[in-house]
């Protein structure tokens, strides 16, 4: 956890972007359940562990009294629910005694209602005391509600249509196989796979593919189409969503016969495939970039890092280019049969195809009871990219020249009038008194300072009230610029377990199996958005898009393992442990949700996820932006962080259809290298058309002069530099382009990723419209550059760092280039200087 911070930093921090500190991602085992609860009890009798699951009605109870000096003579554990005070049984049960001192069972509860209860555990047959475990059940106005849950249809996506053995998404159409399978999917116009999806059965020396008896479709509207199949060893189920998420059901029968394995195999086209991302249950470790070069196998799960999930199953994996691409994923291998010597997921290069293979049964098994496995599918791009993304700006001042969408930030639960900086969902005390005063400034841009004092009047600790005078304030600050969007934030792993509702549905949120019962705040990363919690967020949500925000904030939406078999699924395992989930489904329920929510409400879709580095085709898809680049946090120039290939695979966001932003995070204290560092990161982020805040200086100077060329305009082209098309080369140097054109003229930036040097600018005048007479000049500093006849540009670049180059008739007054003013001025002497450092 990072620690408190000196409150004048605080401030400093708040009146850049909110609560940098709030968006800190640490690893999971920063904030985890208190080991020693179970052993303290265990060294002094018997632990009795409990877990309460209010939206389920049931319970799960594990009790082991292995430390009783008589545990031999136990005849079982009985257990009772009592009500607090009053005594009243209201439930028991007794578990069976077992030869390791262990008892432990599910335990369906009839509905408690309000009230204060425990349970009660006695070790029959021992003389040991009976333990108590004290919980609570309240009752809240949110439970069950129906908030984002109705069939309307989130803007830009479009109903889905179904035709005799095709669905057809947004930009995608699939084809589909009697299994229910993609036999095709054509994205942006180009099929994506080289053959069929295929189910390949082994059973000894003979290899076969499986084929269906049936197909049809049972289900079929604007917002689901379903699909069920069935073959000689079982049933399928196709589950689509209207954003292209299809969620396929494998149900295998018994059967007498071995199988020695089976095999999911999806053959993509290779040429189409040059990127890939594999998730686990973490951030800060998951792999982007380029799919392995070779033939026969390149790749395989097992090595992915992971932070705790066992086995090599791997939650998500896509390969594909910077749009198109094919996502696999689920939550784990329940199901699966695995063998310790074969990875769970393949990718293997056969000449022009790319097989993703899926070890569905790994080995020589015999199916004694039928077996479930799920598994979702979804092709990029998910969505269009908005309209107006290239120029959607985040925090600081708006761009000049530009009617954007422009989100004013408020980065932490404290700026909004929480108790905590990441765990909340309403305000302090739920006063909503500060949330109205929040809407009266934004509508007026005048503060009354009255309000503030009085709100603040009701907090005791002193500390605590200037704390939250600060970040209110900056709060009120931003509400007074009146802005046109207000983006909030929350946290999608984050809530208290201090409070009435943390204490009642602890064991519904908590990724832990048996987290400790009581707390003094909550949880930062250990959250598991389940349907209750998605319940009680949407309720305050609803509050606060009605209220004085337009648009939700998500920290934190990296996979995390789950140990709940109650509600997710994680499963015990032949050895006796829980295999958890990742928690992939309920994450995505969350973001989709909320999206419907405000379809509902009216609202344009604008919501941000911050995604550091778990860039998760169905969580993303159903939001708007996305935030990245919290990882590899160093003194390092950003080329030296962040390769073009993992850029293009995590971070520009053309797979899912949202505006990519990222976070220029420095650890050095020296000025003029951390103004070289920001310097670096600009070139990095203006030549993949990402974003970061407007109060990066360096980066809003030089975006601002892309904007006053006309970059993101209707009639401007844009060419990336991993496009086929792109007419835009570069001699002399390692570096990545990105070129803007209009009639008449062209921007070029140019950004050095190897050691600088002399170079030459080329571009093709005929695709770009450009006359013979051409000059050119550095953007930044008025600088002309030398010209060839050809219109060939020759200049010079640091190592890392970037130029803007404009390139026309500049000479003539009517000329369509602007020209900026010179600033060759001492800033440009000290980044200078400070390039010399880095180097």
């Amino acid at each position: 956890m990072e620690t408190e911070l000196p409150l004048g930093l605080v401030r400093a921090l708040w009146l850049i972007i909110g609560t940098v500190a709030a968006l800190a991602l640490l690893p999971a085992s920063a904030v985890a359940a208190d080991p020693g609860v179970a052993k303290a009890a265990a060294a002094d009798g018997f632990t009795a562990n409990f877990a309460f699951y209010p939206y389920h009605n049931c319970a799960l109870v594990s009790v082991d009294y292995s430390n009783l000096p008589d545990r031999a003579a136990a005849t079982g554990v009985a257990l009772r629910i009592v009500r607090r005070g009053s005594g009243e049984t209201l439930a028991s049960r007794t578990l069976a005694a077992s030869a390791g001192y262990n008892a432990e069972g599910q335990w369906a509860l009839p509905g408690l209602g309000e009230g204060e209860f425990e349970l009660v555990a006695r070790v029959n047959g021992t003389s040991a005391a009976e333990r108590r475990v004290p919980f609570e059940r309240h009752v809240f106005p949110w439970e069950h509600n129906s908030l984002g849950k109705s069939a309307a249809i989130v803007p830009p996506f479009s109903a889905l249509v179904s035709g005799d053995d095709t669905v057809s998404a947004v930009l995608r159409k699939h084809t589909l196989t009697r299994l229910g399978l993609w036999k095709q999917v054509n994205s942006l116009g180009t099929d994506l796979l080289a053959h069929p999806m295929r189910l390949e059965l082994r059973r000894g020396s003979r290899t076969e593919s499986v084929e269906g008896n049936s197909f049809e479709f049972v289900d079929r509207s604007g917002t689901r189409v379903v699909s069920e199949s069935s073959f000689p060893g079982g049933t399928t189920r196709s589950e689509w969503d209207y954003d292209g998420v299809m969620k396929w059901t494998l149900d295998l029968a018994p059967d007498p016969h071995p199988i020695d394995s089976l095999t999911l195999v999806v053959p993509l086209d290779d040429h189409l495939m040059p990127l890939m991302h594999a998730c686990t249950d973490g951030i800060r470790i998951n792999y982007a970039g380029l799919v392995p070069a070779g033939s026969g196998q390149v790749w395989d799960s097992a090595k992915a890092k992971r932070r705790v999930m066992p086995g090599t199953f791997v939650p998500y994996i896509w390969v594909g280019g910077e749009e198109r691409g094919l996502a696999v994923f689920g939550d784990n291998d329940k199901g699966w049969v695995t063998a310790k010597d074969v990875p769970c997921q393949v990718l293997r290069r056969e000449g022009d195809i790319l097989e993703l293979r899926l070890n569905l049964i790994a080995g020589p098994t015999v199916i004694t009871a039928g077996r479930r496995i799920t598994i979702g599918f979804q092709a990029t791009p998910t969505k269009p990219m908005p309209a107006d993304w290239r120029l959607r700006t985040l925090g600081g001042q708006p761009i000049h020249g530009t009617s954007a969408l422009h989100y004013a930030f408020l980065g932490s639960c404290l700026d909004w009038g929480a108790l905590s900086r990441a765990m909340d969902v309403y305000p302090r005390n739920e006063d909503f008194g500060i949330w109205d005063e929040f809407r009266r400034v934004r509508q007026t841009g005048k503060l009354d300072t009255h309000e503030l004092d009085d709100w603040l009047a009701h907090i005791g600790d002193p500390n605590d009230r200037e704390r939250s005078r600060v970040a209110v304030g900056y709060g009120f600050h931003v509400m007074q610029t009146r802005p046109q969007n207000v983006l909030v934030y929350t946290n999608a792993r984050g809530v208290r377990f201090d409070t009435p509702e943390g204490r009642t549905f602890l064991n519904e949120w908590d990724r832990e199996l048996f987290p400790k019962r009581v707390w003094k705040d909550g949880t930062w990363f250990d959250l598991n958005p389940s349907e209750s919690f998605r319940d009680y967020a949407t309720w305050y949500y609803r509050r606060m898009l009605t209220t004085f925000a337009d648009s939700i904030y998500w920290d934190d939406t990296f996979l995390q393992s789950v140990y709940r078999p109650i509600d997710t699924d994680a499963y015990r395992r032949p050895d006796g442990r829980i295999q958890p989930a990742a928690g992939l489904w309920d994450m995505r329920a969350l973001i989709r949700r909320t999206a419907v929510l405000g379809a509902e409400l009216g609202k344009p879709p604008t919501n941000m996820v911050h995604m550091t580095n778990a860039a998760i085709a169905p969580i993303l898809s159903f939001a708007q932006s996305m935030y990245t680049w919290e990882d590899m946090k160093s003194d390092l120039d950003f080329q030296d962080r962040h390769t073009r290939d993992y850029i293009r695979a995590e971070s520009i966001g053309r797979q899912h259809g949202d505006v990519p932003f990222a976070m220029l995070l420095t650890v050095t204290k020296d000025p003029a290298k951390l103004a070289w560092i920001k310097r670096t990161g600009t070139g990095v982020l203006l030549v993949h058309e990402i974003k970061t805040s407007g109060s990066e200086r360096e980066w809003s100077v030089a975006f601002q002069k892309l904007v006053d060329f006309g970059y993101g305009q209707k009639d401007v082209r844009v060419f990336n530099y991993w496009d086929a098309d792109n007419p835009v080369s570069v001699d002399g140097g390692d570096v990545a382009t990105l070129c803007v054109a209009k009639s008449g003229a062209a921007l070029a930036v140019v950004c050095d990723y190897g050691g600088g040097g002399e170079m030459t600018l080329h571009m093709n005048r005929k695709a770009l419209g450009l006359s013979q007479g051409l000059a050119a000049r550095n953007e930044e500093t008025g600088e002309a550059l030398p010209v060839d006849p050809d219109g060939s540009v020759h200049f010079q670049l640091r190592r890392h760092d970037y130029m803007i180059i404009v390139i026309g008739d500049l000479r003539s007054e009517e000329s369509n280039i602007p020209k900026s003013a010179v600033r060759n001025d001492s800033r440009r002497i000290r980044l200078t200087a400070a390039a010399g450092v880095a180097q």
